[in-house]
């Protein structure tokens, strides 16, 4: 046998393997389920991959949130910039037509 094949032989063994007896364990976790509102594996399993996806959700908003402010620090600077230029032209142009009445 090669290492492959071992391997895929050992995997086997180590999963787990029908049981008919299991199905009698399934409905009764689906009896005390509907009786007493008691989770079972599906409702576990269920909880996991939400809260994964919540998790995954929660990291791009923080992601996206993070990169809307560096845009709105951006802006910020663009604007006192721009802001500063205006104020420079016209206390240029107030001179200018100061000059010009002279």
């Amino acid at each position: 046998m090669t290492t492959l094949e071992t391997t895929l032989h050992t995997f086997k063994q180590i999963l787990p393997k029908f049981d008919p007896r299991r199905s009698l364990i399934n409905f009764g976790g689906a009896m005390l389920k509907a009786l007493f509102g008691t989770a079972v594996d599906s409702d576990i399993t269920s909880l996991h991959n939400n809260f994964d996806e919540l998790q995954f959700r929660q990291q791009d908003i923080v992601h996206s949130v993070a990169n809307q402010l560096t845009y709105i620090k951006k802006l910020d600077t663009i604007t006192n910039v721009n802001a500063d230029a205006i104020a420079n032209l016209s206390d240029i142009i107030r001179d200018d037509m100061i000059k010009s009445h002279d």
